[in-house]
């Protein structure tokens, strides 16, 4: 699946050898993929300059809502619905179409499905990715 400019999102298969796959025939539009770090008040009681020291907490992930396109026939959004009842993370990807093919990959859980409309034989669905832990940046082949 890809997006109008050839991004594709990618989900590793339960296979006995276990690949990156497009799950969903198209994904019409790509939500932010916003990484933060927390900021923590590190202010001394004998600060005599009168502003705040922050120091750097934990990084983070914001969840990632990509509106996606499946054939009815080839039942991807089941999987999706299988991870949602599931919870259980899983490795999820964006790949995009530049010359060295950069990919990024991260666990993540579906937190939320939300079923738009259908036209034919195809679905609609707003699928929203909870990122796990840190995302690893590369290239895809």
């Amino acid at each position: 699946m890809s997006l109008g400019n050839g991004t594709r999102f990618v989900r590793l298969n339960d296979d006995p050898t276990p690949a990156l796959v497009d799950i969903a025939g198209a994904a019409i539009e790509l939500g932010s993929f916003k990484i933060q770090r927390e900021i923590n008040d590190d202010t001394k009681f004998s600060n005599d300059s009168g502003y705040k020291d922050v120091a750097g907490g934990l990084l983070s992930v914001d969840p990632t809502t990509i509106k996606l396109e499946f054939d009815r026939a080839e039942a991807y959004h089941l999987d999706l619905m299988a991870d949602l009842n599931s919870g259980v993370p899983r490795q999820f990807g964006l790949q995009w179409p530049d010359a060295a093919k950069t990919q990024m990959l991260c666990q993540g859980i579906v937190s939320e499905m939300e079923f738009l409309y259908e036209s034919g034989s195809k679905l609609y669905y707003n699928v929203t990715v909870a990122w796990s832990g840190e995302p690893a940046w590369g290239n895809w082949s």
